[in-house]
Parts: C-alpha cells; structure tokens; sequence
C-alpha cells in the first residue's frame, strides 16, 4: 500500500501541474485555467468539509456561492476572500465583454489585496519565475502567471492552515495529558479529565438540555 501524499507534495505537484499547462498560454487563457483550477480546489474544500456535499453542488452552483461557504466555514480569511473575489470579477469581465483586456493596474489591485500568506507565496513565486529570461513584451504576461500561480496554490495553503490548527488543538490537549500522566499525581489527572468533561457536558447542554445529572 502505497503512502499518501504529504501536504507540501500536493502543494509542489499542483504548482508544477500549473506552470505545465499554462507555458504556452495568453493571458485570457490563464485568468481562465485559473478560475476553473480554484473552483476545483473550493469543491473539493466543500466535500470534505461539509456531510452531505451534494446538497451544495449542483448546476446552480456558481464560484462566488462556493467561495462564500468556504470562507463562513473559516477556511478562507476574509481578506484573501476579498482578492478571490475581485479575481472572479476580472474573470467574469472577460467572460461579458469581449474587448476587455486585463490592464497593470487590474493587476496590481489584485496583488495589492493579498494577505499576509499570499503575499509570501507571490514574492516566493515571483524571485523564482522572473529569474528565467524572458523578452520585454512578455514581463507583464509572466507577472499575470506568477499571479495566477499564487492565487490557486493559496487556495491550498490556507486550507492546509486550517486543518492544521485543529491538529494543534489537538495535539495540545494530548500533551497536556501526558505531562500529567508523567509528572502529576492521580488528583491532576482526575481534574483534568474532569475538566474536559464538563466542557464536553456544556456543550451537548445547549443543543439538548442535558445538564449531566
């Protein structure tokens, strides 16, 4: 039985996947391949996120539907939102007016809009992909790449951000135990047990009234 693929395999596979496809491709094509790859990424999020998935993507289902359950779900912060959401707006102007080219200034309102964990990504994309010559006429088409690049692979970055939290949580809780169970007396380790099971017990009592009598 072969080993699941770690987060940063995936995160490296999809970047490379991403510059294959799109090494001979215009700008239109980009923004387009782009959107299409995120709203993979949010559909994915959606089934893995949610128990009946399907109840949520259908035909109807439009990107922005699909990025706001994401970010209500707290996967996506609200400033990155925020970029994939004027992304989707530079998409959908092509996608309505066929004169519409994407402008420097399209460009750096986007990048502007970055967060924090964005902009890392795009700085580390941008030392990277500018080093490989390129011709005067193509600087802004490989800075709509990089761009491009940034927005789907942070799109995986702060899932895996998410999830990673709860495992911190997780984690925390279970070395707290140990400590205890290691260092502590038989009382510390009551107490803490008990400690969680109220916890548990208050919150099962909002939904049901059980009170643990």
């Amino acid at each position: 039985m072969s080993n699941p693929k770690t987060y940063f395999e995936e995160y490296e596979e999809t970047f490379n996947e991403f510059l294959r496809n799109t090494a001979g491709e215009g700008i239109l094509q980009m923004v387009l391949r782009t959107h299409l790859y995120i709203e993979h990424e949010l559909e994915n999020i959606i089934k893995d996120t949610f128990v009946k998935p399907e109840l949520l993507l259908n035909n109807r289902s439009m990107f922005s539907n699909k990025l706001s359950l994401v970010t209500a779900s707290g996967i996506i912060p609200s400033e990155f939102y925020g970029s994939l959401k004027y992304f989707n707006k530079l998409r959908n102007s092509y996608a309505h007016n066929l004169k519409f080219e994407l402008t420097e200034g399209d460009l750096a309102k986007l990048i502007d809009s970055f967060d924090e964990v964005v902009k890392e990504i795009y700085e580390m994309f941008k030392k990277e992909l500018l080093n490989i010559p390129i011709s005067d006429e193509n600087i802004f088409r490989a800075e709509v790449r990089i761009t491009m690049a940034t927005l789907l692979t942070s799109v995986k970055r702060h899932y895996a951000l998410y999830l990673g939290k709860s495992l911190e949580d997780e984690f925390s809780n279970l070395n707290k135990l140990a400590e205890i169970l290691e260092k502590g007396t038989e009382q510390e380790l009551r107490d803490h047990l008990s400690e969680k099971l109220e916890d548990i017990i208050e919150r099962m009592s909002y939904f049901s009234g059980y009170r643990g009598e």
